[in-house]
This record gives C-alpha cells, structure tokens and sequence, in this order.
C-alpha cells in the first residue's frame, strides 16, 4: 500500500498539449559494451525485455567493404537480458565498425533494430595510452550528459567503471529481496532496471572504445562487502544485520547475473574455478596498446569484520555495549586499530595474488592494477573503516608487496573524492603509486583532513600533504586530496544545468584521466570536474593537487 504499482496495456493518448520526442525513446537494443585482448573481441548487448513469442537471438555484424557481414550470433540471455558474442582471431590492428542487430514486431509490423559502434584497433606503438576512470554512479544526474560529452571530448582509449555502478536508491524505488529460485526473476529485474541507467547514459562513450567493470558492494545490494570467498551472509540476508560477518547477501545466482552484466564481456578469466555458491571468480586482465592493466576483485575474498570479533572486546567495554551492527566503524580515537590485524586474515586472496605474480612477467611495457578500494584509508569519516582495504593490514601489505614487484600504479574507486597516495609498507614510499577517482555521483562526502603534523611535509605544498599514518596504522605519503567544499572551480558557461554543475564542481565529483606515457615511462594523474561545455584539456582547471606525473622505475 505505500508503494502503489501500475501498468499499461495498449496506452494511447492525443492531443495538442501533448508533445512526442522520439529521440528519448529506445528500441529493444539498450546498449554494447566491448573488450578486445589478446586476438579476442568479447561484446555484450543489452535488451529490453520482449514478449514471450519474440526473437531469442541477435546478431554481430562488421563492416566489411561497404557491406555488413554477420560474425556472429549469441542467443539472448532470459534472466539478465544480455546477448554475449565472442570473436577469436580478432585483428586488433585494424579498426572496424560493428552493429547488433535483433528482429522484432513492433507497432508499425515486423522490423529490425541496429545498435552500433566502431571496434579501435589497439594504439600499439602510440607513446599514449590513455584511461577514463568512472566510480560511484547514482541515477539523480541521469542521463549523465555533461560526463559523456567531456569524455568522448577527451577520447579515452578504454573506460573503467570501478564500482558502485548503481545504488540501491537507483531510479526512485526500492530493492527486490533474492533468497531462493522462485525470487530470482523479479529480483533480477529489479537490478536491472536500476543498472540500466548507467548503461543507457553512457552508451554513445562506451560503443567506441574498451570498457571494463568492477562491481562493488552497493552492486549487490550489501552496504559494504566483505564476500569471505563468496560464502553466503549468516543469518538473515534481507535483514542486512549480520553483513559485518561477511558473505553474500543476496542468492548467488543473482550475484552471477550483477557479475555477468557487469563483466561478462572481460577478457577470459585467469582461473575461473568458481568459490564458494558457485559463485565465478572473473579476475584477469586486458592489454590496450603496450600498458596490461589487471581486473582485480577486491570484495571477493576479503576477510570480515566479525573474524576478529575477541580482539574487539576492549572496544565493547569502552562503548558499554556490545553492539554488533556497528562492528564496521571505529570512532575511538585511544583504541589501537592494530591490534584488529592478524597474518592469517585476507584482502585478496592467495588466488589473485598469485595472478598478480604471473601477470607482472608479462611483455607490457607498463601496468596498472584497477581495483575496487584503494589498499588504505585516505580519509576522515571516521577513524577507522572496516571497509577500507587498509584492513586486514598484513594483508594489505602483502598484496603491495605483490603489485610493486609489477611495477604496476594502482587505480581504485570507492572514496567520492580524487586522492593521490604513494603507499609504504615497511618503509614510506616503498610501494607503488594509488589514484582514486572522484565519484560521478554521490551524497557521501568524504575528505582528507589529518589533526596530526606530516612527516615530512614539502614547503609549498598544502597542509594535509606528507607521509601519516592512516587510521589502520599504515604508512602512506599524500600528494592530493581533492577534499570536497574546499576549493572553488568557476566556469562561463549559463546554460540549464549550471546550479548542477555548479554543485559537482564544489563537491569534487567528476572523472579521473590517466596516461600512460609508454616512451618516457611516466603516468600523468589527472581528476577533472564536469562542464557544460568542454574546450580542451588545456583550457579547463582540474581538481586541487591534479595533474600529477610519476616516473615509473
């Protein structure tokens, strides 16, 4: 009764305040999104749902002298909507326009819809590659126009979405509960309907150039996630009480639909043994021009909050409660955090850091790891965030310990706001460089602002700048922090939509850019706001702090 529902059935209206504008109608092909590694071309389209006696199936034709040839036909997934096609043998040297291609009855009779691109050939030998880094989309600023326009302005050569592709707020409506089989189906619908804002938004950036995806907790509808190995949360998954002792919320073969929207167009897994659930392990990687960049789930395997459930006794005693739905925040600035670590607790699991290991021998010149979290806590929200990949701290070591040996910079999502970490573990500065993208989206505002002096703070260079400790207790060197509210970005542009805009500047929302200079071997940082009307890279301010440019050893 709170939430009424309605439905149409051979809806028709007329009149002279009535006004149509079919360029915001969509026929059943919503949207592609595509990879191409290692000789294979993997490309997703994403339908509507259709009527029972409609077609099954799509097609993926290429462009080939003036003429559209069909490579190949993928039947259409029913539960997630997808039609999956994969090509081996792809020539990445050349470039090739494509289209889907799907027969339907529509009103007007029997017809074909087409959604279509263009497959880049791979920039090897370019002296740039260049990534677009998107995190923390909600659907209030949807169809995200300023962000597609900027972007395809700045022609990235692959587009990374590092998590949080949705909120469960998406779309104005609630979630939909999967607890077993027979929820599946509208459960399933549910999400889809909610992650359906990001792909149709992003679709004209996405349909030209290698896109990739990590889905992180609000993804599967668990507000944090710590996935213990893809074991299902103890007690009452709907309630959400028990998600600091770890596991997947939600059925697992709704986790595999969220995984296989999200990545089912990846380059093949490294090992797809499944974990526990039968959930898949999709990690791997994806090589554009001469940089490899390495798919990392960070969520997968992590350790949870609740296995260290004795060690937080003394905070208990401190709090005079023994308040277990709290267990994933530490407010108690006298309580050592350190004590909360133990060797045998895991960040990413001996599974990835061993395709960490393998991947890093690789012929590319330069790596990246693109991962959901950066691996500490660079902000003030609270002191310590179970969330964060600063904890488990040994673990978290380990794993920086792996990626330095790459020789890999690191890119993440999750934080809201732009940050530029150079990680320590035994020393300061002895591990790798961490960028975190802006949120595109996101009420959460978080910030850098320590109360304790840096280490060494570099004269010139803002106060929140040095090497501290994080609130786990780790070694890090802060270069920028974008810390929303405290900086103003001003631009002329007055057409509807400035007061958003306006807004998302202040705020510190945006995208970030890398560029991996293959000749010089440096990577350039970049965080940009959004504006109405892009102009050139040259001719627009940045995030505070931003760009940066590292030499890689």
């Amino acid at each position: 009764p709170d939430h009424p529902t309605f439905w149409f059935s051979n809806w028709n209206a007329k009149g002279d305040k009535i006004d149509a504008n079919l360029g915001q109608t969509y026929d059943p092909i919503l949207w592609t999104q595509y990879t191409t590694s290692r000789g294979v071309l993997k490309l997703m389209a994403f339908f509507v749902p259709m009527e029972d006696l409609a077609s099954k199936s799509a097609k993926l034709q290429i462009k080939r002298s003036d003429r559209w040839a069909t490579i190949a036909e993928s039947e259409i997934d029913p539960l997630s909507l997808t039609a999956l096609f994969r090509v081996e043998n792809w020539n990445e040297s050349q470039g090739a326009d494509y289209r889907v291609t799907y027969d339907w009855r529509s009103t007007f009779g029997d017809t074909t819809a087409y959604w279509g691109g263009r497959i880049r050939k791979s920039p090897t030998g370019n002296s740039e590659v260049k990534l677009a880094g998107l995190s923390c989309s909600n659907s209030e600023i949807f169809p995200y126009s300023f962000f597609v326009s900027n972007l395809i302005e700045q022609d990235p050569d692959l587009v990374f979405f590092s998590g949080d592709q949705i909120y469960e707020p998406n779309g104005g409506y609630g979630i939909v509960f999967a607890g077993t089989d027979e929820d599946l189906p509208r459960a399933v619908r549910n999400y889809l309907g909610k992650f359906w804002y990001l792909g149709v938004g992003f679709r004209d950036l996405i349909k030209d150039r290698p896109t990739v995806m990590i889905p992180d907790d609000h993804d599967v509808y668990s507000n944090d996630l710590w996935g213990k190995s893809g074991s299902p949360m103890p007690g009452d998954g709907e309630a959400n009480t028990m998600r600091c002792f770890g596991g997947y919320r939600m059925h697992p073969r709704w986790v595999e639909v969220v995984e296989h929207t999200q990545m089912g167009h990846h380059p093949d897994p490294f090992d797809d043994t499944p974990v526990e659930q039968g959930i898949n392990a999709r990690y791997t990687s994806v090589d554009v021009g001469e940089v490899s960049f390495a798919l990392i789930n960070d969520r997968k395997f992590k350790s949870a909050p609740g296995d260290v459930i004795d060690a937080m006794e003394p905070l208990f005693a401190m709090r005079g409660e023994r308040n277990l739905p709290k267990l994933d925040t530490i407010n108690e600035k006298n309580f050592d955090t350190r004590k909360l670590d133990r060797n045998d607790l895991t960040l990413l699991g001996e599974r990835q850091l061993e395709f960490l290991q393998e991947w890093g021998q690789g012929r590319s010149k330069m790596r990246a790891v693109l991962s959901q979290s950066p691996y500490c806590q660079p902000h003030h929200l609270m002191v310590a965030d179970f969330d964060s990949n600063g904890w488990p701290q040994s673990a978290r070591d380990r794993a920086l310990r792996v990626i330095r040996d790459t020789g890999a910079v690191m890119i993440h999502g999750d934080l809201h706001f732009a940050t530029l970490v150079q990680q320590g573990t035994d020393d300061w500065e002895d591990a790798g460089w961490a960028f975190t993208l802006p949120a595109v989206s996101s009420q959460t505002h978080r910030a850098w602002r320590p109360e304790a002096e840096p280490r060494n703070h570099i004269p010139g260079m803002p106060d929140y700048t040095g090497r501290f400790f994080d609130g786990w207790g780790n070694k890090i060197t802060i270069w920028a922090a974008a810390n929303p509210f405290s900086f103003v970005i001003g631009e002329d542009y007055q057409g509807e939509g400035r007061a958003t805009l306006d807004y998302m500047r202040e705020g510190g929302l945006g995208y970030g850019i890398v560029r991996f200079d293959t000749k010089e071997n440096e990577v350039t940082f970049e965080s940009w706001p959004v504006f109405g009307s892009f102009k050139g890279p040259g001719n627009h301010q940045q995030h505070p702090g931003f760009p940066w440019t590292v030499k890689i050893d």
